[in-house]
Protein backbone atom coordinates (compact mmCIF):
# COMPACT_ATOMS: atom_id res chain seq x y z
CA UNK A 1 0.00 0.00 0.00
CA UNK A 2 0.91 3.45 -0.71
CA UNK A 3 0.89 6.94 0.82
CA UNK A 4 -1.45 9.44 0.43
CA UNK A 5 -0.31 11.79 -2.75
CA UNK A 6 0.24 14.93 -0.15
CA UNK A 7 2.27 12.89 3.04
CA UNK A 8 4.78 12.24 -0.30
CA UNK A 9 4.46 15.90 -1.55
CA UNK A 10 3.63 17.67 1.70
CA UNK A 11 4.64 21.63 0.35
CA UNK A 12 3.34 21.04 -3.43
CA UNK A 13 0.93 24.10 -3.89
CA UNK A 14 -1.91 23.23 -6.23
CA UNK A 15 -5.46 24.95 -7.00
CA UNK A 16 -8.16 24.17 -4.24
CA UNK A 17 -9.78 22.10 -6.66
CA UNK A 18 -7.08 19.81 -7.35
CA UNK A 19 -5.99 19.81 -3.82
CA UNK A 20 -9.43 18.26 -3.50
CA UNK A 21 -8.98 15.49 -5.76
CA UNK A 22 -5.28 14.60 -4.92
CA UNK A 23 -5.99 14.50 -1.45
CA UNK A 24 -7.57 10.75 -2.10
CA UNK A 25 -4.87 9.48 -4.48
CA UNK A 26 -2.61 7.34 -3.40
CA UNK A 27 1.26 7.50 -4.96
CA UNK A 28 2.41 3.85 -5.40
CA UNK A 29 5.59 4.40 -6.52
CA UNK A 30 8.15 7.20 -6.91
CA UNK A 31 11.75 6.21 -9.32
CA UNK A 32 13.95 8.11 -11.12
CA UNK A 33 16.67 6.48 -13.89
CA UNK A 34 20.69 6.10 -12.32
CA UNK A 35 21.42 10.23 -13.77
CA UNK A 36 18.51 11.28 -11.91
CA UNK A 37 16.83 13.41 -14.96
CA UNK A 38 13.38 11.45 -15.19
CA UNK A 39 11.19 11.62 -11.98
CA UNK A 40 8.05 8.97 -12.42
CA UNK A 41 5.84 8.92 -10.26
CA UNK A 42 2.66 6.34 -10.18
CA UNK A 43 -0.59 7.36 -9.00
CA UNK A 44 -3.79 5.20 -8.01
CA UNK A 45 -7.25 6.87 -7.77
CA UNK A 46 -10.68 5.79 -7.21
CA UNK A 47 -11.76 9.25 -9.58
CA UNK A 48 -10.96 9.87 -12.84
CA UNK A 49 -8.63 12.83 -13.26
CA UNK A 50 -8.20 14.74 -16.73
CA UNK A 51 -4.70 14.61 -18.62
CA UNK A 52 -4.53 18.46 -18.77
CA UNK A 53 -4.47 18.10 -14.92
CA UNK A 54 -1.89 15.67 -14.78
CA UNK A 55 0.18 17.62 -16.71
CA UNK A 56 -0.10 20.44 -14.95
CA UNK A 57 0.38 18.70 -11.66
CA UNK A 58 3.50 17.52 -13.69
CA UNK A 59 4.49 21.00 -14.18
CA UNK A 60 3.80 21.91 -10.54
CA UNK A 61 6.35 19.20 -9.22
CA UNK A 62 9.13 20.09 -11.61
CA UNK A 63 8.71 23.72 -10.96
CA UNK A 64 8.02 24.04 -7.49
CA UNK A 65 10.17 21.19 -6.31
CA UNK A 66 12.86 20.78 -8.10
CA UNK A 67 13.63 24.37 -9.87
CA UNK A 68 17.31 24.45 -10.24
CA UNK A 69 17.73 20.42 -11.91
CA UNK A 70 17.16 18.95 -15.05
CA UNK A 71 14.52 16.39 -14.46
CA UNK A 72 11.56 15.61 -16.67
CA UNK A 73 8.77 14.27 -14.30
CA UNK A 74 5.85 11.87 -15.34
CA UNK A 75 3.39 10.87 -13.52
CA UNK A 76 1.80 7.47 -13.97
CA UNK A 77 -1.79 6.91 -13.53
CA UNK A 78 -3.99 4.41 -12.80
CA UNK A 79 -7.60 4.14 -11.89
CA UNK A 80 -9.89 2.39 -9.77
CA UNK A 81 -12.78 2.68 -10.90
CA UNK A 82 -16.57 1.75 -9.78
CA UNK A 83 -18.43 -0.77 -12.07
CA UNK A 84 -20.70 2.35 -13.32
CA UNK A 85 -17.95 2.53 -15.79
CA UNK A 86 -17.90 0.61 -18.96
CA UNK A 87 -15.97 0.99 -21.66
CA UNK A 88 -18.34 3.09 -23.86
CA UNK A 89 -19.23 5.26 -20.81
CA UNK A 90 -15.56 5.48 -19.86
CA UNK A 91 -14.49 6.72 -23.25
CA UNK A 92 -17.83 9.38 -23.26
CA UNK A 93 -16.53 10.78 -20.41
CA UNK A 94 -12.60 10.57 -20.60
CA UNK A 95 -12.50 11.37 -24.67
CA UNK A 96 -10.66 14.42 -23.96
CA UNK A 97 -8.28 13.31 -21.99
CA UNK A 98 -7.50 10.55 -24.42
CA UNK A 99 -6.96 13.09 -27.08
CA UNK A 100 -4.90 15.25 -24.97
CA UNK A 101 -2.58 12.35 -24.51
CA UNK A 102 -2.17 11.52 -28.03
CA UNK A 103 -1.43 15.23 -28.67
CA UNK A 104 1.38 15.24 -26.28
CA UNK A 105 2.80 11.61 -27.47
CA UNK A 106 1.94 12.23 -31.59
CA UNK A 107 0.43 14.44 -33.34
CA UNK A 108 -0.38 11.64 -36.07
CA UNK A 109 -1.84 9.51 -33.68
CA UNK A 110 -3.63 12.56 -32.40
CA UNK A 111 -4.80 13.68 -35.76
CA UNK A 112 -6.20 9.93 -37.11
CA UNK A 113 -7.84 9.08 -33.50
CA UNK A 114 -9.68 12.77 -33.63
CA UNK A 115 -11.04 11.77 -36.74
CA UNK A 116 -12.23 8.50 -36.37
CA UNK A 117 -15.29 7.40 -35.63
CA UNK A 118 -15.83 5.78 -32.19
CA UNK A 119 -18.38 2.57 -31.91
Amino acid sequence: MGKLFFDVFPDLKVPSEMERLMKEVEVTKVSTNRQRSHLRVYLLSSRLIEKSRIFDLERNIKKQLFPDHELTVKIIEKFQLSGQYNPKKLMMVYHDSVLEEFRNYSLLEYSVFKGAQLE
